[in-house]
C-alpha cells in the first residue's frame, strides 16, 4: 500500500524502526526467534520478496547476518537504501562483538542512522520520523538510568559470561568480564573450548573470583 516498506534483519532493529516510523511504515523482521542461529539461517522466498520490495533495509553487519547480502544480491535495486549498523558504529574485524543492539551508550546513534534512512526513503514524512526519534530516545531513559545505577554501585566488579553476547552492556555498566575469550568465542561458534580454556573458566567459579555469571540459555552444552 502507501506505507514505506522496511525490512529489518533482526527484530531488535525492527522494534526500533517501528517505534520511530510509526504508522507511516510497514516492517518485516526476518530473525525473531531467540533460539535461531543467524550463522546457519537460510532465508526463504518470503524473506526474499520482502527485501525485493523494501525501500529501506536495516541489517547488523559484522558477519552476524551474512544471509542479507545474498537476499540483496538476488534482487538488485537502485531505490533500496541499506543501513548497516556495524558500519554506522565502525565495528569491524574478525574478533569484533557483533551483538551491537546491547551497546546502550550508542543506541541513540543507531536510532539516528535508522531515522536518517527513513528520511531519505520518505522525505515527505521526515518531520514525523524526527519526532519518532525523539520519543524513542526519551524511552531509553529508564534503561540508561538502570545501567548508570549498576555502574555507580558496582563499577569494577568481576563477572563472567558463557558467550560474549552482553559484552557492550557489561562495558557500559563498568563491570569487568574475566571469562577467557578462548572459552566464550568457542561457545558462540558452537565448537568445543580447549581444555585450557575450560580449566580457566572453571577456576573462576571454584575460586569464587566472579560475583555474577551471565549465562546464555540459547547456547547450552554440558560444559556451560
Amino acid at each position: 500500500g502507501s506505507k514505506l516498506g522496511v525490512v529489518a534483519a533482526e527484530n531488535a532493529y525492527g522494534d526500533m524502526v517501528s517505534q520511530i516510523g510509526g504508522s507511516h511504515i510497514s516492517v518485516t523482521s526476518i530473525l525473531s526467534d531467540p533460539n535461531a542461529d543467524p550463522h546457519l539461517y537460510e532465508p526463504g522466498t518470503r524473506n526474499g520478496l520482502a527485501v525485493a520490495q523494501a525501500r529501506l533495509v536495516i541489517q547488523n553487519g559484522a558477519g552476524y547476518d551474512a544471509f542479507m547480502q545474498r537476499l540483496e544480491d538476488a534482487s538488485p535495486s537502485s531505490h533500496r537504501l541499506v543501513v548497516t549498523v556495524a558500519d554506522v558504529l565502525g565495528v569491524h574485524g574478525k574478533n569484533a562483538n557483533p551483538h551491537l543492539w546491547y551497546d546502550v551508550p550508542r543506541l541513540g546513534t543507531i536510532a539516528a542512522a535508522i531515522t536518517s534512512g527513513l528520511e531519505r526513503a520518505d522525505p515527505a514524512h521526515a518531520a514525523d520520523y524526527r519526532s519518532g526519534l525523539r520519543r524513542f530516545d526519551t524511552s531509553l531513559g529508564p534503561l540508561r538510568r538502570q545501567v548508570a545505577r549498576i555502574k555507580a554501585s558496582f563499577a569494577g566488579s568481576p563477572v563472567a559470561t558463557t558467550e560474549p553476547v552482553p559484552g557492550y552492556l557489561i562495558a557500559a555498566a563498568g563491570l569487568k568480564d574475566l571469562a577467557p575469550g578462548t572459552f566464550t568465542r568457542a561457545i558462540e561458534d558452537g565448537t568445543e573450548p580447549t581444555p585450557q580454556a575450560v580449566a580457566a573458566m572453571d577456576a573462576l567459579m571454584t575460586g569464587r573470583r566472579v560475583k555474577v555469571l551471565l549465562y546464555k540459555s540459547q547456547a547450552v552444552s554440558p560444559i556451560t
